[in-house]
């Protein structure tokens, strides 16, 4: 009994931590079982406008003469600096250079830049930004992940699959949060010719503002550097990582009996996930929201919070004892 206290405290004291959440199909569990996750090139991305930032012709240094009101368009801006008059800050020499060999160079910046932003791969992970609490024994709150009833949509094949927590040292010091905003990312060819590697992080962490509600972090990193590599094309770039950093399993409330149990039992016969915590996930009969359950392994017997008289007639009489397979936290 000690040994099962001390437990429920460890999942209490969840609630002083932050954690990072990846919403993944069936197919992922190979993140469980071998330890490495897929850093995605911007080419299988679902949004369009992934790593393609507007590539200005503006010279960096003259775009604050006009870009801090932002009311003029690239066009507008062009036609200033065309008929631009001689000044302390424009010489003539620079204007004519950008009227004409700027425009010239366009192409070529654009292939080089797109030849860049294809060397690296992006990790994207679900952060809340708050305290996370073992699911198990919360009602309801909006603000936990795993009430995000569009990211199990969007990612985990509707509900069909499972979201993986991980500890807030996940790629520690590496993680980087999504600017949501209206306005694509600003490049310049000086940019690129001097590798700014903080003007170019901008391209993998900026996303238009309609997709704020996935409150999304990210790892940056070059694909060269993955661990593994497979795939038809060699287009899947594996990263290994500790799996002393996955702190629990959700499975989706569509997700299938049989690959809760395989789930489960990985946790349970692996000696690196014997700590992570398992949990069920079933709709609310009421509201718009989730219900969690919690499943162990203790003293070789399963131990579970979920309803136990769930799938019986609401009218039958309950038993005065539990199931000995049943534990009510």
């Amino acid at each position: 009994m000690q040994e099962i206290w001390c437990t429920l405290f460890k999942f209490l004291e969840w609630g002083n931590e932050l954690s990072f959440f990846k919403f993944v199909s069936e197919e992922r569990i190979d993140i469980i079982r071998k330890g490495c996750i897929r850093f995605t090139p911007a080419s299988d991305f679902n949004d369009p406008f992934e790593f393609k930032p507007h590539l200005t012709k503006i010279n960096r240094k003259f775009l604050p003469y006009h870009l801090d009101s932002l009311t003029l368009s690239e066009h507008e801006l062009i036609a200033k600096y065309e008929n631009a008059t001689v000044s302390e800050e424009l010489s003539e020499r620079e204007i004519s250079e950008y009227s004409a060999e700027r425009n010239f160079k366009y192409t070529k910046y654009k292939n080089e830049l797109n030849k860049i932003l294809s060397d690296y791969g992006v990790l994207s992970l679900f952060h809340n930004g708050a305290e996370t609490y073992n699911p198990s024994i919360i009602i309801h709150d909006e603000n936990e992940p795993r009430q995000n009833i569009l990211m199990w949509s969007y990612y985990a094949n509707n509900h069909k699959g499972m979201v993986i927590e991980f500890h807030n040292s996940f790629f520690f010091n590496e993680t980087r949060q999504v600017t949501y905003d209206n306005d694509r990312p600003l490049v310049t060819y000086e940019d690129i010719d001097d590798r700014n590697e903080e003007n170019l992080f901008q391209i993998f962490n900026t996303k238009k503002n309609v997709w704020h509600n996935e409150s999304e972090f990210r790892v940056v990193k070059r694909l060269e550097d993955a661990d593994r590599v497979i795939g038809d094309n060699l287009d899947i770039h594996l990263f290994n990582f500790n799996k002393k950093y996955i702190k629990s399993v959700t499975m989706g409330c569509k997700a299938d009996p049989k690959f809760c149990d395989e789930v489960y039992q990985l946790l349970k016969d692996d000696p690196e996930l014997n700590h992570v915590a398992f949990f069920t996930s079933q709709i609310h009969e009421e509201k718009f929201c989730l219900k969690f359950f919690q499943k162990s392994q203790m003293y070789g017997r399963t131990f579970t919070n979920a309803p136990i008289f769930e799938d019986m007639d609401v009218t039958s009489k309950i038993p005065q004892q539990l199931p000995p397979d049943s534990f009510d936290f």
